[in-house]
């Protein structure tokens, strides 16, 4: 509900703007709030995102990030066996990027790459284990252009394949500062 009304305001704020602020080329960095699946639980949680590109110009460009996917705990018996697990994970991607432009200040925009994922699990019983994933990297979002070096961004990520029955998707808020 939050990720549409962003959208709605972002799309309304642009098409009444009267005075434009254009994207200017160069490198950017960003910073995100991701929901993410969470590794072991069923449900989403909010995780860090944080991001670096290089627009060419107004519409084509490159991005890397990474989106933490958490670090958690569990404790179960199995087999009469008391087991304390943790497992953590982050997503990696790098990607070619289209923007276009759809008011003075508002753009939309799509990446298309690789992505690089890693999970890793240890528990009391001395099993660490380490799974990584590298799969297609493809993501949506809506960019609004607050001034010529401060972006507001809306975006839906997806890292690949599922892992363990897991969804690799995220729906993040961001904000990027261009030099």
């Amino acid at each position: 509900k939050l990720m549409i009304a962003l959208l709605a305001t972002m799309t309304a704020a642009g098409a009444a703007q009267a005075h434009g602020v254009e994207k200017a080329p160069g490198a950017y960095v960003g910073f995100g709030i991701s929901s993410v699946n969470k590794l072991i639980r069923d449900g989403d949680t909010a995780k860090t995102k944080w991001f670096g590109g290089y627009d060419f110009d107004q519409n084509y460009g490159i991005e890397i990030g990474t989106i933490t996917r958490g670090h958690e705990s569990v404790a179960y018996t199995s087999n009469g066996q008391a087991i304390d697990q943790t497992t953590s994970g982050r997503a990696s991607y790098v990607a070619g990027k289209y923007t276009h432009p759809i008011g003075e200040k508002l753009s939309a925009y799509g990446k298309l790459g690789m992505s690089y994922t890693v999970l890793k699990y240890t528990n009391n019983l001395n099993l660490n284990h380490r799974d990584s994933n590298t799969g297609v990297y493809a993501g949506l979002g809506m960019q609004y252009q607050v001034t010529p070096k401060v972006a507001l961004t809306a975006e839906y990520e997806h890292f690949g394949k599922k892992e363990y029955g897991r969804k690799t998707d995220a729906w993040t808020l961001g904000v990027k500062y261009g030099f």
